[in-house]
């Protein structure tokens, strides 16, 4: 999608400025998707260890750098929504940097 957005865009609507907003935020987000997946694989396999520490404080990184950052490119730096879709993609990276790096618990517990 983030190659040809058009293919997918065109599917929901044939209005140009949403679709160049929509090319925009698949060239720039699109390529971190498979970081979301793996984020979230992780998430999800942590919530069977019993150790939700770490998920959560990535998620509350993804969520921190994408408002704070959108609010800083969109009203400080003035760079418009490639600003903001930049930090989307920042915080989506660092969700799954966050918990592909952080520390383990040791073993899986049994129930």
């Amino acid at each position: 999608m983030a190659i040809w957005p058009d293919l997918w865009l065109g599917l929901f609507t044939s209005d140009e400025g949403a679709l160049a907003s929509g090319r925009t935020y698949l060239s720039i987000v699109g390529p971190v998707y498979g970081f979301f997946g793996l984020a979230m694989a992780l998430y999800f396999a942590s919530q069977g260890t019993g150790e939700m520490v770490w998920p959560v404080v990535a998620n509350l990184s993804r969520i921190t750098i994408a408002v704070c950052g959108s609010l800083l490119a969109l009203d400080v730096a003035g760079w418009g929504v490639r600003g903001l879709f930049t930090f989307v993609a920042l915080g989506i990276v660092s969700f799954s940097a966050v918990l592909a790096f952080s520390p383990r618990g040791g073993p899986w517990r049994g129930a």
